[in-house]
């Protein structure tokens, strides 16, 4: 998966669980910082159904490896 996918599933699935996860956040929240990225798939890895989880972690490992493969260059 590349960055472009990667938004792009994002902005989905947070469209799919804003009424029941992120009702509380405001509607123009900056998708695109990876504070606020990570924030919205633990929100919705913690309240969506089993078919929210999954999506979401998986994106937050996607997230992670990316974060991580840039530190362990030296």
């Amino acid at each position: 998966m590349d960055q472009h996918a990667f938004d792009r599933r994002l902005h989905a699935l947070a469209g799919r669980y804003r009424a029941q996860c992120l009702w509380d956040l405001k509607p123009d929240l900056d998708l695109q910082h990876r504070d606020a990225a990570t924030m919205v798939l633990r929100r919705i890895a913690s309240c969506a159904d089993t078919s929210g989880f999954v999506e979401a972690r998986g994106l937050l490992d996607w997230l992670s490896r990316t974060s991580n493969a840039g530190s362990a260059v030296s």
